[in-house]
């Protein structure tokens, strides 16, 4: 069971609600990958919305106080800042273990194939020589 505090349940009750619509979120994720931009040009382009429908969005995500105007132009607040880093973080995190799997499924086809092409003994001995061979590789670097 997850242990949250009152603080937590608040706080992911509140993201829950603020980046429950796709477009709100792929705004706020444009903003945060790019410094101060106008919400007419580039970011209206960019999410394919009408101009008064990404402004809705726009003024939620202001109002959470995840984004700021100054100067006609939209940036990240610090909570912004915060949550992006959040973000992407768990991406990377998503990217690594499905690298990881990749490499494992491809670890696993090498043996398959290895296996068709010189039998199960042959291809048992020739990983067996390529691991001993990494190990040694390792240890003289």
């Amino acid at each position: 069971m997850i242990n949250m505090t009152e603080y937590d349940s608040e706080f992911l009750a509140e993201l829950f609600d603020t980046f429950s619509n796709k477009k709100r979120l792929d705004a706020f994720l444009y903003i945060s990958k790019h410094d101060r931009i106008s919400i007419k040009s580039e970011l209206t382009d960019y999410i394919g919305d009408s101009a008064p429908t990404l402004q809705r969005h726009i003024n939620v995500l202001k109002n959470e106080g995840y984004i700021e105007k100054e100067a006609n132009k939209y940036q990240l607040t610090e909570k912004g800042t915060k949550f992006a880093d959040i973000i992407e973080s768990k991406i990377f995190e998503e990217i690594k273990t499905i690298d990881e799997e990749n490499k494992k499924k491809e670890a696993i086809k090498m043996i398959e194939d290895y296996e068709k092409t010189f039998g199960t003994e042959e291809a048992i001995s020739m990983l067996e020589s390529a691991v001993k061979n990494r190990k040694r590789y390792k240890k003289a670097e």
